[in-house]
């Protein structure tokens, strides 16, 4: 009798447990973990995860690139030190051909926009290097005329930042230009520059903007040049473009 008595109690007791499980499960359901979606990541969720590459660009253009990330941060840099009645218009000026620069990189599978959201200038982040990504000739004339107007840009920028600081940052912008000048010419491609004073021909390879301040006798010289005319083995990738004036009489 006692020995069914404890029976009893055992069944009794593992009947009770069970079912305090199940209605603690009811009314304390376990919390379903749920993957957040990339689509509504912040900036700063994707700076603190590795990125998946998914683009392919030329090695030449990987290094260009890493050389202008850190040339980007030496403009403002240069930008921050100045006063700021004559920031905003240098500013406004970089900010054109920066354009041109972006543009050629993105074309080249390089958005450079990803790192300002990661807050990195890691290129490695958003490109694998890739030999047989040829490089558009449209794209060079591109990239050749940015040097152009980036070398002029900066001395107007260096004229305005004190001299002690002058030495220092001309050092700095070298390194870019001559970085710069490698891959053109690795390029094979050249920037024609006439020379002002230079007589006007019809023939040659750039566009006038003032032809139609001038008659047909008059002697026309080339004022200034605008943009160079950008070749490729002798082939015209893109025509100058000028500023004339005529003979002084």
């Amino acid at each position: 009798m006692i020995e069914l008595i404890i029976r009893l109690v055992f069944v009794l007791t593992v009947i009770f447990f069970f079912s305090g499980e199940k209605i603690n499960e009811i009314k304390h359901p376990k919390k379903t973990k749920v993957r957040k979606s990339t689509i509504t990541k912040t900036s700063k969720d994707l700076a603190n995860e590795p990125i998946i590459i998914k683009q392919y660009a030329n090695p030449k253009i990987i290094d260009l690139a890493v050389e202008y990330r850190q040339f980007q941060v030496l403009i403002n840099k240069i930008l921050s030190d100045l006063d700021e009645t004559v920031r905003g218009k240098l500013l406004n000026q970089f900010e054109s051909f920066d354009t041109i620069a972006s543009d050629f990189f993105t074309e080249q599978n390089i958005d450079l926009s990803i790192l300002d959201e990661l807050n990195s200038d890691d290129v490695s982040l958003i490109a694998l290097p890739d030999d047989n990504i040829p490089i558009q000739e449209s794209s060079l004339s591109d990239i050749a005329l940015f040097f152009w107007k980036c070398t002029h840009y900066i001395n107007t920028l260096l004229s305005e930042v004190e001299m002690s600081k002058q030495s220092m940052y001309m050092s700095k912008t070298k390194w870019f230009y001559k970085k710069v000048d490698e891959f053109i010419k690795s390029e094979k491609v050249d920037l024609i520059i006439y020379p002002e004073n230079m007589p006007y021909d019809v023939g040659l390879a750039i566009t006038a903007l003032n032809t139609n301040d001038f008659t047909i006798e008059d002697r026309l010289f080339i004022d200034r040049m605008i943009e160079p005319v950008i070749m490729k083995e002798g082939k015209i990738l893109k025509r100058g473009i000028v500023i004339l004036k005529k003979e002084a009489t």
